[in-house]
């Protein structure tokens, strides 16, 4: 995916369910590029590996610099908080992780599927690195979102799950503050 773009535009009409469509594509493909790759199958009775066809030379596609944002165009609720917060993108796609889980919870199975552990249904600060950022570099620059002082937090946005305070910070999970969602 691509840098990310400039500024988020403000035109009206965008629905919610488009951008959670987008969201639900970008879990799609992380989990893709996370599946092993299969061993080839043994033949019967000989234990040999069946003959499989040659792989075609290739280097890895380059990594990008950072994923194409999530929201270009937010709907009106949201750019409303990004202009009354004055909100950078990266946090504006941070609260759309957030809304997510509580507007379907379909996008809670894909969180537990992002972290390996269907009995933990939670959006953590990894898995939201994981879906958001295309490098190492910056995910180690956006982790400075996740301190208490950062703005979704002190700005009661986002809040952390009480019971997960020991947690580290990758796998502190956090959620839509209480009572932000209607």
């Amino acid at each position: 995916m691509s840098r990310a773009v400039a500024a988020a535009a403000t035109e009206p009409g965008i629905s919610l369910w488009t951008l959670l469509k987008a969201l639900e594509a970008r879990i799609q493909k992380v989990l893709a590029s996370r599946k092993p790759k299969r061993a080839p199958k043994k033949t019967a009775g000989t234990g040999a590996a069946a003959p499989t066809a040659p792989a075609p030379a290739s280097t890895p596609a380059p990594t990008p610099a950072s994923p194409s944002r999530l929201i270009d165009t937010p709907t009106r609720s949201l750019a409303a908080l990004r202009d009354a917060a004055a909100l950078a993108p990266f946090e504006l796609d941070l609260v759309l992780l957030a809304l997510a889980a509580e507007a379907d919870p379909k996008f809670s199975r894909g969180y537990a599927l992002l972290l390996d552990d269907p009995l933990r249904p939670l959006l953590t600060v990894g898995v939201a690195l994981d879906l958001l950022c295309g490098s190492d570099d910056e995910r180690l620059a956006r982790r400075a979102h996740f301190s208490d002082a950062a703005a979704l937090f002190r700005l009661g946005v986002l809040a952390w799950l009480p019971e997960t305070a020991q947690a580290s910070l990758i796998g502190r999970p956090f959620r839509l503050a209480p009572g932000l969602v209607k």
